[in-house]
């Protein structure tokens, strides 16, 4: 979560984001999901972030939301300014 800014995000269609690929001690890549909501918190100009899943991608977790990107900014500002965050297909 420290490196959420940096990584791809996409949205889930379902009010949801995820993010995917982080590597492991090996510096090998290994498809992680997280799976989190923002949203706006009591104190002013603050997000709150709900991580609702993360696991790592096998064969018992093989089906994934289409990958709509979007970047992790855009869900901060759209949130704290309460404005509608767009799928782009």
């Amino acid at each position: 979560m420290q490196e959420l800014a940096d990584r791809k995000c996409y949205h889930s269609g379902k009010g949801n984001f995820f993010t995917v690929e982080v590597f492991d001690e090996q510096e090998e890549k290994i498809e992680y999901d997280i799976f989190f909501e923002a949203s706006k918190s009591e104190k002013r100009g603050t997000i709150r972030l709900f991580v609702q899943s993360a696991y790592v991608r096998d064969a018992k977790h093989r089906s994934r939301p289409a990958l709509n990107r979007i970047g992790f900014y855009v869900i901060l500002f759209n949130t704290i300014n309460n404005k509608p965050i767009k799928i782009q297909k």
